[in-house]
């Protein structure tokens, strides 16, 4: 599977709501971890399925911050900056930098 394809993939589950598998073709592509692009969808994932759960976007978080930290310079980055400023005021104590343990 290419990059377009997991990008375009990804993106259609999310506005169908569809998060769960949105992150099954993360786990697919070996090279999810490598695009910022794909890290910042799949941190939007992990976001709205922790909504979707009702439950608190702890790996999001996780996920933000990997992405602000390993490329500090890109776009994406500074999405996920001020996704992280939001989710550590929802998050209080339970805000932790430390990364997300991947499957």
């Amino acid at each position: 599977m290419s990059e377009e394809a997991v990008t375009s993939l990804v993106q259609t589950a999310l506005v169908i709501g569809k998060s769960e598998n949105a992150l099954a073709a993360f786990d697919a592509y070996p090279n999810a971890n490598l695009k910022p692009a794909l890290l910042l969808l799949r941190a939007q994932a992990r976001e709205k399925l922790a909504a979707a759960k009702g439950e608190k976007p702890l790996h999001a978080a996780a996920e933000y911050l990997d992405l602000y930290f390993r490329f500090p310079l890109s776009d994406e980055a500074k999405t996920a900056g001020q996704r992280i400023a939001s989710l550590q005021a929802a998050l209080g104590e339970q805000f932790r930098v430390r990364p997300c343990r991947r499957r």
